[in-house]
């Protein structure tokens, strides 16, 4: 009688186990030389989380944005401060970013809009949002296009 209790506790928590590793997907990739993180939400999740209200070309009104600082997850990859970035998104797009703006700027790698999850089709799963409103020199179109959604890849170049 043990042993089929324990057989079937060992089944549920293996069960329960693979469900939530098929709901934990990479939700970026950061390469930095021989080194490629697969980052999942829980990394993120891990990582001290933000948000401000700003708003932007792409919305009518302001938005809150939440996640994680984008210096905080570059440095999961050993990206430093002094580093260039080229961040790819999903569509191809591609877009190089001093590192240094992240340590700047209240930068956030945004994975929720208005508390709600970010979805691909919304500009998910990731995407770079910087806090416009704190700065009027932020309000630039070379800001703006820093901004990619839809992030695939982040490489230190």
């Amino acid at each position: 009688m043990k042993k089929i209790i324990i057989a079937s506790l060992l089944t549920a928590f293996s069960s329960v186990t693979m469900a939530a590793d098929k709901t934990d997907k990479v939700v970026l990739t950061i390469k930095n030389g021989s080194i490629v993180k697969e980052i999942k939400d829980s990394d993120l999740k891990k990582l001290k989380w933000t948000s401000f209200s700003s708003s932007t070309p792409w919305f009518a009104s302001v938005q809150k944005f939440n996640g994680p600082l984008l210096k905080d997850v570059l440095t999961l990859a050993n990206i430093k401060q002094t580093d260039n970035i080229t961040v790819t998104a999903l569509d191809k797009y591609q877009i190089n970013i001093p590192a240094s703006d992240a340590w700047k700027e209240p930068v956030i790698l945004t994975r929720e809009i208005n508390d709600k999850p970010l979805k691909i089709k919304d500009k998910g799963p990731t995407w770079i949002v910087y806090n416009f409103d704190s700065k009027p020199s932020l309000k630039t179109d070379m800001y703006y296009s820093r901004s990619p959604w839809s992030i695939a890849t982040i490489e230190k170049k």
